[in-house]
């Protein structure tokens, strides 16, 4: 029986597999997987691997995921394009990619034109957009992408400023130029949009009512670039929410934010307030940051992953269900990239593994637990290879028998007396060490199995290393 278990306690154990079928993506991707690239968006997510395939999974009713379905969600990965993919964005309900002959494509939902198709309407396949692309960033209901001239082009939603054309006019039929040449990166939030210029100047326009734009105003919009930053960023992010992320001096890795703080997904110690100025968070060795709905991710160069902010669905990755003001560390070590998405996040590992964590609601970790959550960091490609292979129940001790395919790794122990309550809910009490290739382990209740009230447990298991 594999992982992702759910435990029913009465007089007898009851026990049900959830993750059986993420054997599939690891059948048709043959031999070693390496994800190179990853893209969280509101509820949906992109991977690309390194033979330039580019999967996704999660929310798909505008068909985001460009699988040719508007299936509600897809709870496991589904292959989207099978190789020359060299980017990839996931917006709030539309996605975007490059391929290596610098073509653009878009798929999902297009209400406000935000893939200039010319009429309004989604698109559940891919469509190519724009040639002579090497940048894209998906934002709320508009997108943004940088051609190979440096110019700067945006589409869709414009209503808060956020193509920077010098009007509130969005544009529907056809992408905007809205600077000719210099720019090299882009990030598309919500309705707020940051680009960075080859001199190293970080540029935002757009929305600023929780002080996302970081220009020391409290102006509620403008539809001009307005400079943030003088020169030496090299990272930076503008979230699903109202704050957005940067980075500086390149060997110090200062970071830096601003916006919206009422969740503490600054990261400044304040929580509850706005700020309309970027400040200081961390004075040094920051190397990549990630800005997602009300929380907050970054890299350090020694390869920790840390976060700060809106907890109740595990995006901190722990199980507390309480946010912190403060960054906190997630893992000490071999993380190489991170994306943050609504209420969930994205990681990838050294060794080229894709992982997650926080809410999988509606399939966005790919884990296949619809409804779920992970409030722990989970391999998601190639999908863990834990085999239950017996269970006893005696008193107050639930007994695990199993194989698994690391070491060492954790079962992480969830307990409701109501199996109606979602999972965010339910109470941490315990983790077991377990080894390789099989395991042995004890789960202590505190409470007589034999005798309790009906009780229901959830077991997950994470690599610790």
């Amino acid at each position: 029986m594999k992982t992702g278990i759910l435990g029913s306690f009465s007089r007898k154990l009851v026990l049900q597999s959830a993750l059986a079928g993420l054997l599939f993506h690891t059948a048709v991707s043959g031999g070693a997987t390496i994800v190179t690239q990853i893209s969280a968006g509101f509820n949906h997510s992109l991977f690309i691997e390194s033979d330039g395939s580019l999967w996704g999974m999660g929310n798909n009713i505008s068909g985001q995921l460009g699988d040719g379905t508007t299936a509600q969600e897809q709870d496991f990965p589904v292959l989207i394009v099978a190789s020359n993919v060299m980017a990839a964005s996931a917006g709030i309900s539309h996605s975007c990619f490059v391929t290596s002959n610098q073509v653009l494509w878009g798929m999902g939902a297009n209400s406000s034109g935000q893939l200039a198709l010319g009429a309004l309407y989604s698109t559940n396949i891919p469509i190519p957009l724009a040639s002579n692309v090497v940048a894209v960033s998906c934002g709320g209901q508009h997108t943004l992408f940088v051609k190979s001239d440096g110019s700067l082009w945006g589409m869709g939603d414009n209503t808060e400023g956020q193509l920077g054309t010098g009007n509130y006019t969005s544009s529907t039929n056809m992408p905007v130029e809205i600077l000719a040449s210099n720019v090299v990166s882009v990030s598309a939030g919500n309705v707020t949009s940051l680009f960075l210029k080859s001199d190293g100047s970080l540029w935002s326009m757009g929305y600023n009512g929780g002080g996302q734009l970081g220009i020391g105003s409290t102006i509620l919009k403008t539809n001009t670039p307005q400079e943030v930053q003088s020169g030496a960023t090299f990272a930076f992010s503008c979230g699903e929410g109202s704050h957005c992320l940067f980075v500086v001096l390149p060997g110090i890795g200062r970071m830096s934010a601003m916006g919206s703080d009422f969740f503490g997904q600054l990261g400044d110690g304040k929580s509850g307030t706005n700020s309309y100025s970027s400040e200081f968070i961390v004075p040094t060795d920051v190397s990549a940051v990630a800005a997602g709905g009300d929380h907050s991710a970054f890299i350090k160069t020694d390869g920790s992953l840390w976060a700060m902010g809106r907890n109740e669905w595990g995006q901190l990755g722990n199980c507390t269900g309480i946010g912190t003001n403060r960054p906190v560390q997630v893992l000490s070590s071999g993380v190489v990239a991170v994306s943050a998405g609504g209420n969930f996040n994205l990681f990838i590992k050294s060794d080229g593994t894709l992982w997650g964590m926080g809410a999988d609601d509606i399939g966005q970790l790919g884990i296949g637990r619809t409804g779920d959550l992970s409030c722990v960091p989970i391999r998601i490609i190639p999908p863990l290879a834990v085999e239950i292979t017996s269970t006893t129940a005696a008193q107050t001790n639930l007994l695990l028998h199993g194989t698994n395919d690391f070491a060492p790794g954790v079962f992480h122990v969830l307990m409701s007396t109501n199996l109606a309550t979602p999972f965010n809910q339910w109470t941490p009490f315990s983790t077991n060490v377990a080894g390789s290739p099989s395991f042995n382990i004890i789960v202590t209740n505190g409470v007589d199995l034999n005798s309790a009230a009906q009780r229901f447990f959830r077991l997950q298991l994470f690599q610790i290393n």
